[in-house]
């Protein structure tokens, strides 16, 4: 980001999630999100408390997706995910304030939706946008205008 005009330009960081779990982290119940990694970033939003976009990929295969909804109902039951072919991707859905990081070594069977041997990252204020924001994914944190999004970073 070094080299913009932040007076002119107010940037989000987005993340790119493949389907169904975007949905279930923007309208659904799951409250983390599980990565390999954490890096400054991450730690900069959790310590302002500052949101990041969450952007559905265009990649969701019939076996990923079923995996995906089983892996949801072992946490959450009750939880109803769309059809495959209902979800909407290549877009970003929403926001999340992340706030806590729970690390591989404190995985414990009773803490629902983080996966063992994976950084969880909490999440909070959970909110949907009016509309679906067409956009191009990429891997890691990536960002965009914030203007673009109807929402102030």
């Amino acid at each position: 980001m070094a080299g913009r005009n932040v007076e002119s330009e107010s940037l989000m960081l987005v993340l790119t999630l493949k389907q169904p779990y975007a949905w279930m982290v923007i309208f659904g119940t799951k409250p983390i999100e599980n990565r390999r990694w954490v890096n400054a970033l991450l730690n900069h939003l959790i310590t302002r408390g500052e949101a990041f976009a969450i952007h559905a990929g265009l990649s969701c295969t019939r076996d990923y997706y079923d995996e995906a909804v089983a892996y949801a109902r072992s946490q959450d039951p009750e939880l109803r995910v769309p059809r495959r072919e209902d979800l909407v991707r290549g877009a970003i859905l929403g926001t999340v304030v992340p706030t806590d990081v729970y690390r591989p070594e404190d995985w414990a069977p009773t803490r629902r939706w983080h996966m063992r041997g994976q950084y969880g990252w909490q999440l909070k204020d959970r909110t949907p946008l009016p509309s679906p924001v067409p956009a191009k994914g990429k891997q890691g944190f990536w960002s965009i205008d914030d203007a673009l999004l109807g929402v102030a970073a």
